[in-house]
């Protein structure tokens, strides 16, 4: 009986310290989104299908057919890699905003 409650009060103290620390991320880092956890980058592949035997080769945003026949080393379609150039671009201008705010209004 006396090992049930030490185990019971163990785990209260692990939960509380977890919740704890929990609530101090979110207070302290709120746009922290946990991506940086693993040090994993986007790594992106060509999707090559087969397609009754002709072969595709898919987007990687939308997944459509972007070409036919063997495999390239295309990514995107010409939508979404005009897409991605555009929020690449939006991301670095809020980027050099951001690092450079005492030189705007100058």
């Amino acid at each position: 009986m006396v090992g049930l409650v030490c185990i019971v009060l163990g785990l209260l103290v692990a939960v509380s310290i977890w919740v704890e620390g929990i609530d101090s991320m979110h207070k302290n880092y709120p746009d922290y989104k946990g991506e940086d956890l693993f040090n994993e980058k986007e790594e992106v592949y060509p999707i090559h299908k087969f397609n009754n035997g002709r072969g595709a080769m898919l987007c990687n945003n939308c997944r459509t057919i972007i070409s036919t026949g063997p495999k390239t080393e295309e990514l995107y379609c010409e939508k979404c890699r005009g897409e991605r150039i555009v929020q690449a671009y939006y991301e670095q201008m809020e980027k050099e905003v951001h690092f450079n705010r005492e030189n705007l209004n100058k």
